[in-house]
């Protein structure tokens, strides 16, 4: 994802926590405090306001209070600091995986503004369950949290297992298409190339890195290859939006395959040929 793209995503699904978390506290405050428990939905739902100094659970209450500074307030401040930072950073993030880690950020967040505003406090006020068997006291922060955890493990795991691509006739490795001055020079007439600026830069940019990559330009794309055993890099499908391309990889499967879900890996073209080089994933240079 571009950068303002995730920006405005996270932007979004973090104030949207926050606000309905500190919403939701702000009636358990006004209607719940001192109110006893209400039972709803035949017992399955209960509200009951309470001001937990621990962890989910109250996990850590016992803590003594510089304990529980250090812990809650500074540690989990830190670590949520440290999240953004890598969502900001990271743009081969999917939009499931930001959605997921701004959930997180947001409920962290909301729980980190309670314990600011309320001497190391947080605000508890739902509880589920049937009969006996039932959860803590929690709140919708807390939901935020589980559910931005589920939600990235689900796109993450998923990332590690791409989705296939059609393959376009451009995309058969035995069938590498030539551009227009190379079939007229093979037929004897003087080639004549057009330019491609996406092209000279691709080449620019492996002359850069002190070369090694083969490139084959096709109707769809380019196609990254070793130059010393001829085995598949990467390919980059140029997407029609200013110089953005898609990044695909040769899969165990023998196909150009995606990388992720929502439209793959999509980047500015500086950007794309980085993370080729780079590979942070480990599965272009094999």
């Amino acid at each position: 994802m571009k950068f303002l793209e995730r920006l405005a995503l996270i932007a979004v699904v973090v104030l949207a926590s926050v606000g309905c978390d500190q919403g939701t506290k702000a009636l358990a405050e006004e209607h719940l405090a001192g109110q006893g428990t209400i039972s709803l939905l035949s017992d399955t739902v209960r509200l009951h306001y309470a001001e937990n100094e621990g962890a989910l659970l109250s996990l850590g209450a016992r803590l003594p209070e510089p304990a529980r500074f250090w812990v809650f307030t500074v540690f989990v401040g830190a670590v949520l600091v440290a999240t953004l930072l890598f969502v900001f950073r990271n743009g081969d993030l999917n939009a499931g995986e930001v959605i997921g880690l701004s959930l997180i950020l947001g409920g962290g967040a909301s729980n980190l503004i309670d314990r600011i505003l309320n001497d190391g406090a947080v605000i508890d006020f739902l509880n589920i369950g049937i009969a006996n068997l039932r959860s803590g006291i929690f709140n919708l922060a807390d939901v935020a949290v589980f559910a931005g955890v589920g939600l990235f493990w689900l796109y993450y795991t998923q990332r590690q297992e791409p989705h296939h691509v059609e393959p376009d006739a451009e995309d058969i490795l035995d069938q590498p298409e030539q551009d227009d001055g190379l079939q007229k020079e093979e037929k004897g007439e003087p080639p004549v190339k057009s330019p491609d600026p996406m092209l000279e830069r691709i080449e620019a940019f492996n002359e850069e890195m002190g070369g090694g990559v083969l490139i084959r330009r096709a109707s769809g794309g380019y196609s990254l290859f070793a130059e010393e055993d001829g085995s598949p890099v990467a390919r980059l499908r140029p997407t029609g939006e200013d110089d953005d391309v898609e990044v695909l990889w040769w899969s165990h499967r023998d196909r150009w395959e995606q990388i992720g879900e929502f439209g793959g890996v999509v980047l500015p073209l500086d950007e794309a040929l980085e993370y080729v080089a780079k590979d942070p994933m480990g599965i272009f240079w094999i």
